[in-house]
């Protein structure tokens, strides 16, 4: 009798571990579940990183072009500059040579 006893807490021990063991099984399966969902969105981050440092990429090669064109019209600034100088200065000297005639 006190084995058949000692057999009957054994089998209630036993079915109190496969019952902590089912909830364990089932707190790992919430884990899973979250930690799938925060990869899902990591890589939805991952993915708005990839497209903004895109968009970051084509503004400075955009800058770039505007700053080349930016010195190219600063030269043709310079040039025109030069030219103009040239030209009044060519004025003035043919003025200075007619008025030399009279």
């Amino acid at each position: 009798m006190v084995r058949v006893q000692q057999g009957m807490m054994n089998v209630d021990q036993s079915f109190i571990r496969v019952q902590q063991s089912m909830t364990r099984v089932q707190q790992g399966i919430v884990h899973v579940q979250q930690g799938m969902a925060h990869l899902q969105q990591g890589i939805m981050h991952l993915k708005r990183g990839i497209v903004h440092l895109k968009q970051g990429i084509m503004h400075l090669k955009q800058g770039m072009v505007d700053v080349e064109l930016g010195i190219v019209d600063v030269r043709l600034g310079f040039a025109y500059l030069f030219v103009s100088h040239l030209h009044n200065h060519l004025y003035i000297s043919h003025l200075l040579d007619y008025r030399s005639v009279i």
